[in-house]
């Protein structure tokens, strides 16, 4: 049996130490390669994510804070990516000079969201919106310490980690986008009512016993069997539209809202035979609803007068025009 040399163990002992270092020279370049290519990327898409959050931050605020809305309700509209688009609509309303915010619809679609949602999605519409996650994200330095403590093998199962905790969003919620009526959202021009019941005075006086003649003036008269109860249904008539065009939930066009009205005044002539009655009716009310309790009617102001229609003349046809113009009466 050979006899054990010191000197050949010391030399075994000084190539394993060698091999060694030279293993882990290679390993930390291959590390360092490896982190150089991942580092940027995990930077990156945290940067983006940040940014992501930051906006949607910014939209609550402004809704909240701006618009006056239910933080709720504006995490609802986060959700449903329909936020950015109404805040940038509102804004430019709060910024026109010639035009105002409705804050009573405001407010309808603020109650309205938070109302019909269930209170499950709602929370997780705040989770998604609001969330406070990314407080907890990883920041560069620990990227680092993480990455370098890591073998060259372990590199990319590392990074997968890192980014599986670096502060996500909550998952979007399964809402669903809510169809309301962004045009109920400017306030109404006080000039449109009497608008209105000029369009409705010409287009329904074929329902209500009217006539129209021009007078020596060459203004167009419109002459009622029964004036009073004309009035009082044109007004009925006029009260409905102007409620269902304000109604945020209501997605009709005012187009769609006239053709309405004059559906539902030929049917309640037609089962009634009868102005009177018509005149007592809720207007919007169902034609299988309709009762014939007649109750008195008090004349007020003159109505043949205030039923007078202008001949319309326009040179440029505005958006009343356009109704009056291309909307007429059923039956």
């Amino acid at each position: 049996m050979a006899g054990w040399s010191w000197a050949g163990a010391s030399e075994w002992l000084d190539e394993k130490k060698a091999e060694e270092k030279d293993l882990a020279a290679r390993d930390l370049a291959r590390k360092d390669k490896l982190i150089s290519m991942i580092l940027p990327e995990l930077l990156d898409r945290r940067a983006k994510r940040q940014e992501r959050l930051q906006a949607a931050s910014s939209r609550i605020s402004f809704a909240t804070t701006d618009l006056k809305m239910d933080q709720e309700a504006a995490a609802i509209l986060e959700a449903t990516g329909q936020l950015a688009g109404l805040n940038t609509r509102l804004k430019e309303l709060k910024e026109d000079p010639d035009r105002s915010i409705s804050s009573s619809a405001l407010r309808q679609l603020s109650e309205g969201l938070i109302r019909d949602l269930a209170p499950e999605k709602i929370a997780a519409a705040m989770d998604y919106a609001i969330g406070n996650d990314f407080l907890d994200a990883p920041s560069t330095t620990k990227y680092i310490e993480a990455l370098y403590a890591s073998s060259s093998d372990d590199i990319m199962t590392t990074a997968a980690e890192l980014e599986s905790g670096s502060g996500r969003r909550a998952p979007r919620p399964n809402i669903g986008r809510i169809d309301f009526n962004e045009l109920a959202l400017t306030e109404q021009d006080p000039k449109k009512r009497a608008t209105m019941v000029k369009i409705l005075s010409t287009n329904l006086s074929p329902h209500l016993g009217g006539t129209a003649s021009v007078n020596e003036t060459g203004q167009t008269i419109t002459t009622w069997l029964k004036p009073a109860e004309a009035q009082k249904v044109i007004q009925n008539a006029t009260d409905y539209f102007i409620a269902q065009s304000s109604d945020v939930f209501n997605t009709k066009s005012e187009i769609e809202i006239l053709e309405d009205i004059y559906d539902l005044t030929g049917g309640y002539i037609a089962s009634t035979n009868d102005i009177e009655k018509v005149a007592q009716i809720d207007f919007g009310t169902p034609l299988t609803e309709i009762t014939t309790t007649i109750n008195p009617i008090t004349p007020t102001g003159e109505p043949e007068q205030n039923l007078q229609v202008q001949p319309p003349i326009p040179i440029v046809e505005t958006d009343d025009d356009i109704i009056n113009n291309n909307i007429r009466p059923r039956g």
